[in-house]
């Protein structure tokens, strides 16, 4: 598309992806030298990260040009009050509003017993105040959109075979009992709890596997339950009033569901990797009712697309951050609805870390739904509040004290 020019055929607009800005130097170069008077940022929380190629490369070419940022975004925090700050730098406003990034962490945060920051309850009013009245004007899905009907949220408790669960449970152990053998060996006792700490810390990557790992052991209840839907949803033409919507989060589970839904009937799947084409041709499908259910990773299919055919929806597994949940509900819970309600069901297995991923999203829910607003309750169980950290460090102490058991004996 030929841009829109002035008089002197000068470009008045140009649209240009900030991805696209952050691989190719020479675009930001024509850019700059272009010299725009105002950018644009669309979907700027994609640039919460100072360091990122992202954000590094709208922030150069505003700076560059001496332009006027204006982020838009639905969701300006997905996790932490320290997000604002590359936004505020883009929209040419500063930190001191908060008193600096210190005193806004000072407010909203906390240390765990970890001494990492975490969004702290405290600040909930402080903050919410500060952004209303001198950062950002917001305008809710509700406000923006009030013809849209509620969501359902529910929970859908199962009991899954949990052999593959069982089996990262017992190679994780495996790899703890190995560094406890070896911490002994060389220190002459087991670790303290500061070691454990350290060591838990540096192995994040065992609490994805054992959530990669329920999310494997739920994919035959999700079999299942999608091929039931796509039956008692078929209408006598074939097509389908409400079809399906089915998330998955982790590329593993992903794979495993890929392998059944050509065996469904009906169903159709949305991955990474797959051919734009054939991707809008699947939604195309969708919403004209020949697709009973759309299996899609939340990576691949959780923003810029519409899929208003439907109003069922079931996460076999979900993000820990509420705003990856939402986007994803939301292609479906947007302009085009017509249902009297959003139903959406999440698959939580007991016995595995499904209840301690709900639980964290309920307490992100509280801190964003007070300072933001909107709508970021996606939990639908309520646990134990731990942290990945905390989990980890359990599974360490428990095979910490199975040894000292077996030297008592």
């Amino acid at each position: 598309m030929t841009p829109p020019t002035d008089r002197s055929d000068r470009p008045v607009a140009v649209v240009v992806a900030d991805s696209l800005l952050a691989q190719r130097e020479g675009l930001a170069l024509a850019l700059t030298e272009w010299g725009p008077d105002v950018v644009i940022w669309d979907e700027a929380h994609r640039g919460k990260t100072y360091g990122s190629r992202r954000s590094e490369a709208v922030l150069q070419l505003t700076h560059d040009c001496r332009a006027q940022g204006i982020a838009v975004t639905g969701t300006p925090m997905l996790k932490s009050p320290a997000e604002l700050a590359p936004l505020m730098e883009f929209t040419g406003q500063d930190v001191s509003v908060f008193g600096g990034l210190r005193q806004l962490l000072d407010h909203t945060c906390t240390l765990d017993r970890y001494g990492r920051l975490r969004p702290s309850r405290k600040g909930e009013d402080w903050l919410q105040q500060k952004l209303s009245g001198e950062v950002m004007i917001r305008r809710t899905k509700a406000q923006v959109s009030p013809q849209l009907p509620p969501k359902h949220r529910y929970p859908i408790y199962i009991d899954a075979p949990m052999a593959e669960f069982n089996r990262a449970h017992k190679e994780i152990n495996q790899k703890i009992d190995t560094w406890l053998k070896e911490w002994r060996k060389q220190h002459g006792a087991l670790p303290d709890h500061e070691a454990i700490l350290d060591y838990a810390n540096g192995n994040l990557g065992y609490i994805s596997q054992l959530r990669r790992a329920a999310g494997v052991c739920k994919v035959p209840v999700a079999e299942v339950m999608i091929a039931q839907h796509i039956a008692q949803t078929r209408s006598d033409d074939g097509t389908f009033s409400d079809p399906l919507i089915v998330w998955t989060h982790h590329k593993e589970v992903t794979e495993v569901l890929a392998t059944k839904v050509p065996d469904i009937d009906g169903a159709a799947m949305i991955i990474g990797g797959m051919n734009r084409q054939h991707r809008d041709h699947l939604i195309d499908e969708f919403q004209a009712g020949r697709v009973g259910a759309l299996v899609c990773s939340t990576h691949a299919a959780g923003v810029a697309i519409t899929l208003t055919r439907c109003h069922s929806m079931l996460f076999v597994e979900t993000d820990w951050t509420p705003g990856i949940v939402v986007q994803a509900e939301d292609r479906a819970h947007r302009t085009g609805q017509t249902a009297d309600q959003v139903s959406i069901g999440t698959l939580v297995c007991q016995g595995t870390l499904d209840p301690i991923v709900q639980a964290t999203l309920h307490r992100k829910a509280q801190f964003l739904d007070a300072t933001i607003g909107g709508d970021n309750s996606v939990y639908v169980d309520e646990d134990d509040d731990l942290t990945a950290t905390d989990v980890l460090v359990n599974l360490i102490q428990a095979r910490v004290d199975q040894m000292t058991s077996h030297v008592r004996r």
